[in-house]
């Protein structure tokens, strides 16, 4: 699997602690660090039913120190049914209660893109209340609702 890390800053290395050793990862662009790593790692301890496993830590270090934040994986098992999924472009699929959106920037928790929004619009109209936003990465800043 391929590991995607985004790092404000400009830290000195980061590195994945997986429980049986450490990982470090390659400076790809400014802020995007990346290494691919077996999926038995990232899975390690995984219980069936769960969905998500935090089996690794990111360590990001600084000059002020090392940072580490727990990396969880989201998990598809068996106990997860398949459902039809249509495709509606490019960039967009959908199944009867979730739009899934490729979004190839990282925003981190900030303000949705508008072109997020707009793409939902654009299949879906403006018959709902509420959408929820969820990042395929996660933020120390939790879930955004606005």
């Amino acid at each position: 699997m391929l590991v995607i890390v985004g790092v404000q800053g400009n830290p000195a290395s980061v590195r994945l602690d997986h429980g049986n050793g450490t990982v470090a990862l390659q400076r790809e662009q400014d802020a995007t660090w990346t290494r691919r790593v077996a999926a038995g790692v990232l899975i390690a301890n995984y219980r069936t039913g769960d969905l998500r496993n935090t089996a690794s830590l990111l360590e990001v270090v600084s000059s002020v120190g090392t940072e580490q934040l727990p990396l969880t994986v989201n998990v598809r098992d068996n106990t997860v049914p398949d459902v039809s999924v249509n495709v509606l472009s490019a960039a967009a699929q959908a199944a009867s209660h979730v739009i899934n959106i490729r979004y190839d920037s990282i925003y981190a928790g900030d303000q949705v893109p508008p072109e997020i929004l707009r793409t939902v619009y654009q299949f879906f109209g403006d018959d709902y209340d509420f959408i929820t936003v969820l990042e395929q990465v996660g933020s120390p800043l939790g879930p955004l609702y606005f």
